[in-house]
């Protein structure tokens, strides 16, 4: 979805052009069910951020297949990004670790991961020769 990639690599420009065209700002990609928001706030581009919610009208409530918001993984991700969704009117809510199941296991996992990303370099680098666990999970 070319939203989803303006969105991750916090190309505002793109985004701006695609959303002209009519991009849906919340569709939801097919295997976790994120948005593009989502997807900005894991990558952490808080000028994504602004222009999707305020001028875009991206749904600060769109829930990941897991149940999750953007505001939920700004959180775990990044708290100044937690703090611009509330001010745009995110919702505050606890993770749902209740609606967690062995059945999302998978995507729970894939999904932390993916938090990672940004680290990736440095945890390799650390740990490319010595097999510690962390590079094994990574």
């Amino acid at each position: 979805m070319p939203l989803h990639l303006a969105a991750m690599n916090g190309h505002v420009s793109i985004a701006k052009l695609l959303c002209c065209f009519g991009a849906n700002v919340n569709a939801m990609e097919g295997k976790y069910g994120r948005t593009a928001l989502h997807y900005t706030v894991e990558r952490r581009h808080p000028a994504m951020l602004h222009f999707l919610v305020s001028q875009c009208g991206a749904s600060t409530e769109a829930e990941t297949y897991s149940g999750y918001t953007a505001h939920q993984i700004a959180m775990a991700a990044e708290p100044v990004l937690a703090a611009l969704l509330a001010d745009l009117g995110a919702q505050t809510r606890p993770c749902p670790l209740e609606k967690f199941s062995s059945d999302d296991e998978d995507n729970y996992v894939d999904s932390n991961l993916s938090l990672t990303a940004p680290w990736r370099p440095q945890i390799d680098k650390n740990t490319l020769l010595t097999n510690e666990a962390l590079h094994l999970v990574a």
